[in-house]
């Protein structure tokens, strides 16, 4: 399927050694469970991306119906069958490029995807993959996968090493054939008379030398009757999720803000789902494929360590996919989106976004791990993985938990990189109680604002994950783990101003006293009580 290298290049040698030399300062932010990422499983991390990738009868390379050699051919057959129709006019001529791009550091995989009009893939798109193969591969022997896709041949193209695969023609992107007759079903018999004919007789003949032809014939079409789907149509339905948290233990919710992406070999299309998971791409003409791929401009979500995360849906002609995620990986993959979208693209109450692509920036990796992680955490953040920009800066694990867990954990972690972001130097050097208390209150505020009854009241511990700023936020006249104790007299600060007060600071004390001088609140008097009940 791809070529191995025989050795690392020198920008792998590069990035390779500033990893290793970085891991001793690795700090890492746990959702359930404080501490710094062992730096001995880091390097095994790193030794594992350099593993070689392992195909073992799980892909199958197609021969491809679309080179502009096996087009040509095609056309050669139809005049030879036709030599009465005028097509002097019309030429098999080069439309496309499919390449295989190469990016070398983690700048040049973000060039890639900085580009929303180009569909990215880290597998072939002239192969065939077992079910299950793409989400349990092997990792790349190289730290940063290649990426597979088709553009116009007039495209301007980043500056990444690419290599050209093959030149295509793609008669359902020639402007030549916009205003062919649709049809149900088309009966191919090698007569050519007009431009419907010369389309269905073009493709047909370039499938059948490809050995492709199964994907274009219709139940009704026998060895003498080749009938075969030509009509455009418009890809369409629905993706809900089942949310199994609170009031709505056994609902289904429509899932906002998903890439769905409908493929026919080269040619992609996508939509984006509305708030209540209704979906449409541009048409398409004849059999194509639906794919979710879990992944916005800001963040992709990751299987695993590598490997873009995607969910396959069915590959039909002219039937809309109306599909219910209820477990497994999608499950994941899909409530760490809703959160990761939340944070992005929807309100959050004024506070700060996460670090966001752009120039110098890449898209924010979060990697899905569907078990249990060995440390104990339902997940963690480092800074410096993003830095490097080859594992997942945020890492979410799932113990069998349940929807608005999966959501919290990552509202949690991404809140860890808005502090990030908000003042690096500070944040390197600011106390474990002070992140995690912080990344526990966005946690419960955002997380609140799509589970109204979300509660930590019993994840909160004192100098570590305390529940300071629930507590300084709500009127209730008790602390946020215990209902008894009505000595809370704080209240009416917002999640904005704690996090203000928080920009720059590194101990308890210092935000404290921040947000006692920054804001005219009737309560801060009493704000010390709440700091001294949490850091005893």
């Amino acid at each position: 399927m791809r070529k191995q290298k025989k050795r690392l290049n020198l920008g792998q040698v590069f990035w390779y050694a500033l990893s290793f030399g970085l891991m001793t300062f690795q700090l890492s932010c746990k959702d359930e469970l404080a501490g710094v990422q062992n730096a001995d499983t880091m390097k095994e991390e790193m030794n594992a991306s350099f593993a070689a990738r392992s195909f073992s009868g799980d892909s199958l390379l197609l021969e491809n119906p679309y080179t502009v050699d096996n087009m040509t051919k095609a056309l050669e057959k139809i005049k030879l069958n036709n030599p009465k129709y005028a097509a002097a006019d019309f030429k098999v001529h080069a439309s496309h490029l499919y390449l295989k791009f190469i990016p070398q550091t983690p700048e040049e995989e973000g060039l890639l995807k900085k580009d929303s009009t180009t569909h990215y893939f880290d597998y072939r798109l002239d192969a065939e993959y077992k079910e299950g193969y793409l989400e349990n591969r092997s990792p790349d022997q190289d730290s940063i996968p290649v990426y597979y896709t088709a553009v116009p041949v007039d495209k301007t193209l980043p500056n990444v090493k690419y290599e050209v695969l093959s030149e295509l023609y793609i008669p359902e992107q020639d402007p030549y054939f916009a205003n062919i007759k649709d049809n149900d079903e088309y009966l191919v018999n090698g007569t050519v008379n007009n431009t419907t004919d010369l389309f269905n007789n073009l493709v047909y003949l370039a499938y059948e030398q490809t050995g492709n032809e199964e994907e274009l014939l219709t139940q009704n079409a026998t060895p003498e009757a080749r009938w075969i789907f030509g009509k455009k149509w418009r890809p369409k339905g629905r993706i809900t999720i089942t949310d199994n948290c609170g009031p709505r233990s056994t609902g289904e919710i429509g899932l906002e803000g998903a890439k769905i992406l409908m493929r026919q070999w080269f040619t992609v299309d996508s939509g984006i789902t509305d708030a209540n998971g209704y979906f449409q791409t541009g048409t398409v003409r004849g059999k194509a494929k639906y794919v979710i791929q879990w992944e916005r401009y800001q963040y992709s979500i990751r299987s695993g360590t590598f490997g873009q995360a995607e969910t396959h849906g069915p590959n039909v002609k002219n039937q809309d996919w109306n599909y219910n995620i209820a477990n497994g990986n999608p499950f994941l993959y899909g409530h760490i989106h809703r959160a990761a979208y939340h944070y992005y693209y929807k309100n959050i109450k004024n506070l700060r976004r996460p670090p966001e692509n752009g120039f110098l920036n890449t898209q924010m990796k979060i990697g899905a791990f569907n078990y249990a992680d060995p440390g104990g955490s339902n997940g963690n953040y480092s800074c410096y993985r993003r830095f490097l920009g080859i594992f997942p800066a945020i890492r979410i694990y799932n113990d069998n938990r349940t929807s608005c867990r999966i959501y919290g954990t990552t509202i949690h972690e991404l809140g860890h990189a808005s502090h990030w972001k908000m003042n690096r130097r500070a944040f390197r050097n600011t106390d474990s109680g002070v992140k995690e208390s912080w990344a526990r209150g966005v946690q419960g505020e955002l997380t609140k604002m799509q589970y109204s009854d979300y509660s930590l009241a019993y994840d909160y511990r004192f100098n570590d994950y305390t529940g300071v700023v629930e507590d300084l936020i709500d009127n209730d006249g008790h602390f946020a783990n215990d209902s008894y104790n009505t000595n809370e007299l704080v209240n009416g600060y917002t999640v904005k101003q704690i996090e203000d007060a928080l920009n720059g600071k590194t101990t308890r004390l210092s935000w404290q006293n921040n947000i006692i001088n920054l804001y005219s609140n009737p309560t801060k008097t009493q704000v010390p009580a709440v700091f001294n009940y949490w850091f005893p």
